[in-house]
């Protein structure tokens, strides 16, 4: 209740009293004394608006550099009464006259290296830029809202309307002369060349905290803004480039708009990739064909660019066009960009006077190619955002001075020269959204030829910002306006280049097509035809970049019902996944020839032992057919894919996918590729960790039931692992279902009489898991099914006998690792064995 009370508190003589006696104790010698009173005190100013201006002169006074009597502790107090405590500081209030005196005092006060001081300054500026808000400048009551006032309450005469407009009008226009005053007083102090260094940032600082968008910025700042572009201190040049770009996005011209009607889409010409997915969708043409890549529709003529409609944001006709759809009008409907200096605006001719001149620019470009800390350093948006804007504004007027600069350095082995022609190319490519078809060829000419050089000029410490580069370039673009940078993104690797530079070009498709989305469709089929060959590719890096290229390429082939309109012509994974298992065909084969080789038939029991060590010797010695040398990198590729699917895809585990769970389930232990073996685990454990949904839950239990009968152990016991997994992650999911939890448990029960031991422990393992989560309920026909079993004796020959031997000895092998503790606990033999082991090599026999 006080705080909604204080709009009654009255300001009397005894507050005003009690606020200058608290302003003196506030500047105290002692400490103490200092910190209470600046609490009461900020207290007072938050309790009475408008009270701060009592306080404003003495304040102001202490700052001076005239005053050689002030003391350390009433300098610092003053500053520390000041800054306040976090929002509620007087440096932020919105009283322009109090601004208009306070801030320039703040720059001209005097300077102090004790450190206190220091602290303070470089926290008044912290505050500054962390809590100010754009104030008002002119508050204008609509119409409307005086009408419906005067619905409440009867109106006042008309002239007390007049005078209350009129009032009105001269309160605006005060502000916005103090708003003036305030930046030319800031501008002029900067330009005395009398400040401390910490002092002259602060005004820099300042100004640029000043620019609106609602009034231009006062045409001395601008000029000043513009020559600290090239100043020699890094910290003032960051300031001026962030204020040079927020006065180009201030002097951006509206371009028009009109609204545009349906668009036929069965009159489109199609290219033939296009027309394939069109007729692989089942020849309906989706709504959204319009606005996507179309190559037989290139605006690469006047006549053709003329007949286009260019929509760049991306989200805009994927589900349908909104009403009004407005689009831009015409290029001879829209405000020119060639312009004399006539014609321009004082601000807008500084600007282009600076960048006209060939030695600022160069001067610039020498700043903004220095390092500032090795290793650190990015892509920096701020000087994107100012090159955007001075392409945006002047069309094409800088475009032969900066070409000079990113040709020459976009190819540098120095990487600040190459991220500093980064910034420039982005700003250009971003700025020329507006440029009509003359312009556009002239763009094309120049950064056609650059890209292609740089791209073979990358480097480690640059790729980043080569990414981040074309994904800048290529965000809420129309990619038919810009359908020769996209095409040059798609163009395939030289097989001459290295494995960095193959991998480079496929980090930089990935930054560039990714933000495109649906709307290129046609290259990103073309895209994956062309990376089929290169899947088994000899180096690692470049699968690794394919496995992450698959992942963008199959983002969109989501199965949601009010998606399938909308994404009809996104490339589909099943029609790769059967070119993939095609491929895979030797690895399966050769895991049988090994399997047949080591069987006990035709070795004896220590042969067959070491068997499959041996197949694996002779395999490194270099035994290992191309074919499978092929099949087991295109593997490898398949399990990047898998991998950057589960952490970015919104489908991680579609059921296509666990096609390829058989041979991941035999390569996860093969021994002679160790990091294909890493490889498969990871993948097997990134799918059973997935949320599935009911398709891919059938998949996946159906290719487990697969692979339970596959006639290697290593398979069963990894598919084993995998379907606890998948019970473990989806376990509500599953158990929802009767016909899953019948057939995980069919599963289980099948492995748990596996003839192999670790098959066995793997699967009760499971079946504990199972039962501990109550997937599984232990009844009375499951305790009966497991003590048949036990009871059971089965004949197995011993291991290592040769075909056509007339005796064979026979042991009670028991089915299960608790059948074989159920019948060892009721055998009382003085020492223990395997249930498999011969009787011959016993000390005692079972019973």
């Amino acid at each position: 209740m006080r705080v909604l009370s204080h709009y009654k508190s009255l300001f009397t003589d005894v507050h005003r009293n009690l606020m200058l006696d608290l302003s003196r104790l506030a500047t105290s010698h002692y400490s103490e004394v200092r910190i209470q009173a600046q609490e009461a005190l900020g207290n007072c100013v938050h309790s009475f608006s408008g009270s701060h201006g009592l306080l404003l002169e003495g304040l102001t006074q202490l700052l001076t550099p005239e005053r050689a009597d002030v003391t350390h502790e009433q300098f610092k107090g003053a500053l520390y009464t000041l800054l306040g405590k976090k929002q509620r500081t007087m440096l932020v209030l919105c009283d322009w006259p109090f601004l208009g005196q306070l801030w320039p005092a703040l720059v001209g006060a005097r300077h102090s290296e004790k450190p206190s001081i220091i602290w303070l300054l470089e926290h008044i500026l912290e505050t500054l830029q962390k809590h100010l808000e754009t104030m008002q400048l002119a508050l204008k009551v609509p119409a409307s809202c005086v009408e419906l006032a005067g619905r409440l309450m009867p109106a006042a005469n008309p002239e007390e309307m007049a005078a209350a407009m009129e009032a009105e009008q001269q309160i605006n226009s005060a502000s916005l002369k103090e708003y003036e005053r305030l930046v030319c007083k800031l501008v002029t102090q900067v330009e005395s060349g009398s400040l401390h260094w910490r002092h002259y940032h602060m005004a820099l600082v300042m100004v640029k905290l000043l620019i609106r968008t609602d009034v231009p910025l006062p045409t001395p700042a601008v000029h000043m803004l513009v020559h600290h572009l090239v100043h020699d201190t890094l910290n003032v040049r960051k300031v001026a480039i962030l204020g040079v770009g927020t006065v180009l996005k201030q002097l951006k011209r509206e371009h028009i708009k009109q609204e545009l009607t349906e668009i036929d889409q069965e009159s489109l010409e199609l290219s033939p990739t296009l027309a394939a997915l069109v007729e692989r969708a089942g020849g309906k043409r989706p709504a959204n064909l319009w606005l996507q890549y179309n190559s037989a529709r290139r605006p690469d003529t006047r006549e053709q660019w003329q007949k286009q409609h260019f929509v760049h944001k991306t989200h805009i006709g994927f589900y349908r066009l909104p009403k009004p759809f407005m689009i831009y009008a015409p290029d001879e409907q829209q405000p020119s960009l060639d312009r004399t200096v006539e014609e321009m605006s004082p601000s807008e001719a500084a600007i282009y006077e600076a960048f006209s001149s060939e030695t600022f620019v160069e001067q610039l470009a020498k700043y903004l190619s220095l390092e500032e800390r090795k290793g650190h350093d990015r892509f920096d948006a701020k000087r994107f955002y100012m090159f955007k804007g001075l392409f945006r504004n002047y069309g094409t007027a800088f475009l032969p001075l900066f070409e000079k600069l990113f040709l020459s350095k976009i190819s540098s082995n120095q990487e600040s020269n190459q991220r500093c022609a980064l910034e420039v190319l982005a700003g250009i490519m971003r700025g020329s959204k507006h440029w009509v078809f003359d312009k556009m060829q002239a763009l094309r000419a120049v950064a056609e030829p650059a890209i292609r050089q740089g791209m073979t000029a990358i480097m480690p410490e640059t790729l980043p910002d080569w990414g981040t580069c074309m994904a800048t370039i290529s965000e809420s673009r129309d990619p038919n306006k810009y359908h020769w940078f996209f095409e040059l993104l798609a163009e395939p690797a030289k097989i001459e280049e290295g494995s960095f530079l193959q991998s480079s070009r496929l980090y930089v498709q990935l930054g560039g097509l990714a933000q495109q989305e649906w709307r290129v469709c046609e290259l990103l089929e073309e895209l994956l035809e062309g990376l089929k060959p290169r899947l088994p590719h000899s180096y690692q890096n470049v699968r690794d970049k394919i496995g992450g290229l698959l992942c963008n390429i199959f983002l969109y082939d989501v199965q949601l019902p009010m998606f399938q309109d909308s994404l009809t012509l996104v490339p589909r994974r099943p029609r790769f996944i059967d070119f993939v298992m095609s491929h895979l065909t030797p690895l399966l084969e050769a895991a049988s020839d090994q399997q047949s080789d080591a069987s006990p038939a035709n070795a004896s029991s220590a042969n067959a032992t070491n068997n499959h060590k041996n197949d694996n010797k002779a395999l490194q010695n270099g035994s290992v057919t191309p074919e499978r040398k092929a099949a087991s990198r295109l593997l490898q590729t398949v399990c990047k894919w898998i991998l950057a699917s589960v952490s970015q895809s919104p489908s991680a585990a579609p059921p296509e996918i666990f096609r390829v769970v058989p041979v991941l389930c035999q390569m996860q232990s093969d021994q002679t590729d160790e990091e294909l073996q890493k490889d498969c685990a990871v993948a097997l454990a990134l799918l059973g960790n997935a949320l599935l949904p009911p398709e891919s839950i059938r998949a996946a239990l159906a290719t487990v039931g697969e692979v339970v009968q596959s006639p290697h152990w290593h398979s069963r016991a990894a598919s084993c692992n995998l379907l606890q997994f998948l019970v473990f992650t989806n376990l509500f999911t599953m158990q929802s279902c009767q016909e899953w939890r019948d057939t995980v448990v069919g599963h289980t029960l099948a492995l748990l009489k596996d003839e192999r031991l670790e098959v066995r422990e793997t699967a009760g393992e499971t079946l504990g898991g199972l039962l501990h989560c109550e997937f599984l309920k232990v009844t009375e026909e499951l305790l009966a099914v497991f003590k048949a079993q036990c009871m059971h004796k089965k004949r197995k020959k011993r291991a290592g006998v040769a075909p056509g031997r007339r005796w064979s000895p026979v042991t009670s092998s028991y089915g299960t690792r608790a059948s074989w503790a159920f019948a060892h606990a009721s055998t009382r033999t003085p020492t223990t064995c395997r249930p498999s082991c011969p009787k011959s090599l016993c000390s005692s026999e079972t019973t």
